[in-house]
This record gives structure tokens, sequence and C-alpha cells, in this order.
């Protein structure tokens, strides 16, 4: 099995286990694999947001930043939900990384999309719409979103330690 077979079937045990969307992208940012579902609340950000649409930007911005601490990196994303991400680097050189999230650590609020409304200029046709869709992602307690970031930077990096031994031999 090749190494990225080896980490999607990883990937896709830990998608399904802790019901969080994984996404690779590559070194560019683009997206090569996803596990988990796209969640309504994320695409309605993006068509609200239209050409102005942050999102990109702010995942490849934190893949570098987990790349740089080198370690998982949990921040906020343009839409007000939690995202982490924990770099692929192999052979010292950085090869992509995995993006966890959309995950919420509160309850469904409405003013929390009434903030993000107002923030990107968003028309109020869509204010209803994203807090019902709001209502399907993910609810994870802090201390738990912790150490789920860390627990998938473990998977990834005892992955990729274990396919340097393996072709060593």
């Amino acid at each position: 099995m090749e190494f990225v077979d080896i980490l999607n079937v990883n990937l896709q045990t830990y998608a399904n286990a802790t019901n969080i969307t994984l996404t690779v992208l590559d070194k560019d940012g683009n997206q090569t694999s996803q596990f988990g579902q796209t969640y309504q609340y994320c695409s309605l950000f993006e068509e609200a947001t239209g050409k102005y649409c942050p999102c990109s930007k702010k995942h490849q911005d934190s893949c570098m930043q987990s790349l740089n601490l080198g370690e998982s990196y949990i921040y906020l994303c343009p839409g007000g939900l939690i995202h982490f991400t924990v770099p692929i680097v192999k052979d010292n050189s950085y090869q992509g990384s995995v993006l966890a999230g959309p995950i919420s650590l509160d309850y469904p609020d409405i003013t929390l999309v009434d903030g993000i409304i107002q923030k990107y200029n968003i028309s109020l046709d869509y204010r209803r719409k994203m807090y019902t869709a709001l209502t399907a992602i993910p609810l994870i307690e802090p201390f738990q979103a912790r150490h789920l970031s860390k627990l998938l930077f473990l998977l990834v990096t005892n992955l990729i330690t274990g396919e340097a031994e393996r072709t060593k031999n």
C-alpha cells in the first residue's frame, strides 16, 4: 500500500469515529480528498460572500501556521466555527495539511449568525438558512477539541514515521 492510501484509510477511520470532516490539502492549498460531509452552513457562507469568500485563504494561512509551529493548530474560521489543521511533512519537506472541521464549541446561537452577517455584509435573506444549517455542525466540548486536534497530529506524524521506517527496510 502506498503512503497516501494508508493515510486515507486512517483519516477515513478518524472522520467516522469522531464525526469531524477531514480535508487533505496539498502544499498549494488545493483539496485532494475529503472524509465526511460538506456542511450546508459552509456552502451558504461561501455562496453569500461570493468571490470575496475568505475561507480558502484562512485555511491555507492556518495550515502554514501549523507547519511553523510543528504541531496542530486550532483556529476560528471566517464563518465563526472552529477548525484545526495538522501539517504533513515527509522527508523534511512540506507535502500539505489535514484540515479538520468545522466544529462548534457551543450550542448554536443566532447572535453568531447575526455577527457574521454584519461583518461580511451578507444579505438578511441568509439569516434563517444559516442558523438552521448551523444546528447541523458537530458540537464538541472545548477540552475534547484540543485532544482531538492532538490525536490527529499524532496519527499523521506516526503514519509518516512508520512510512519512513517501512521504506528504509
